[in-house]
Order: C-alpha cells, then sequence, then structure tokens
C-alpha cells in the first residue's frame, strides 16, 4: 500500500522521518523542477539550486503546512517564491524588468493549470 503525501507529511511531523520527507522530495522533484526550468527560462543550473532551495525550505517549514491545500500546492507556492526571491535579487543586479516577470505568469498558468496565479505587488502563489 503506498502512503499518500498526508501521511508522509504526518510521519515528517510526528517522527521527524527523513525517508517518508524523502519520499515526498522523489514523488515531487520532477514537477517541482519543471515548473522553475519554466520560470528560469530552461536555465537547468538556476532551477536545480532553486529547486534544492524549494526542498530545504519546504523541510524547515514543514509545520507550517496545514493542510488544507495538497501537499504540491504547498510546494510550488514554496518554489515560485524561491523563484522571485532570487528574481529579485538578480534584479538589483542585471535589472529585470517587471513586465519580463509578469510574463512568466503565463508561461506558469499555460504550464502548470492546476495553479493559480494572484497578481500582487509580490506575485504570490493563491490556491
Amino acid at each position: 500500500m503506498e502512503l499518500t503525501d498526508a501521511d508522509l507529511v504526518a510521519r515528517v511531523l510526528v517522527d521527524d522521518d527523513q525517508h517518508a520527507f524523502g519520499e515526498l522530495v522523489r514523488r515531487h522533484q520532477s514537477t517541482v523542477r519543471g515548473l522553475l526550468r519554466q520560470l528560469t527560462r530552461t536555465d537547468l543550473a538556476l532551477a536545480d539550486d532553486l529547486s534544492q532551495e524549494t526542498f530545504l525550505r519546504a523541510y524547515r517549514n514543514i509545520r507550517s503546512f496545514r493542510g488544507e491545500a495538497r501537499f504540491s500546492t504547498w510546494l510550488y507556492r514554496i518554489a515560485y517564491n524561491s523563484f522571485r526571491e532570487d528574481a529579485r535579487r538578480r534584479k538589483e543586479f542585471l535589472g529585470i524588468d517587471e513586465q519580463q516577470l509578469q510574463a512568466e505568469q503565463v508561461v506558469v498558468r499555460m504550464v502548470y493549470p492546476m495553479v493559480k496565479l494572484r497578481v500582487s505587488s509580490t506575485f504570490r502563489l493563491a490556491r
């Protein structure tokens, strides 16, 4: 019997089961990387770095996962926020155009229709 994401999260929370978190990573790493590759315009190294950052943040903050949405939705939000944070840092050095970042929102909607984006000054993901 395969455990659900909710079961795995519960094991991480109750027993600090690193193997359970490893299974969550295995299940979701391809889609997280795919999302980040779209956002980084196929910059594979940056996408992989952000993917790793996403899973580190997820592990550190797993207690903040409320279970109101799917684990994958929560994880995509972390991935997108990691991308935006990195883009803001790069903007200081590279002058990234804000319109360019808005255009990326359209790509995310097309590639990942289950993730709804809400436009705001900080481009937060919404459930």
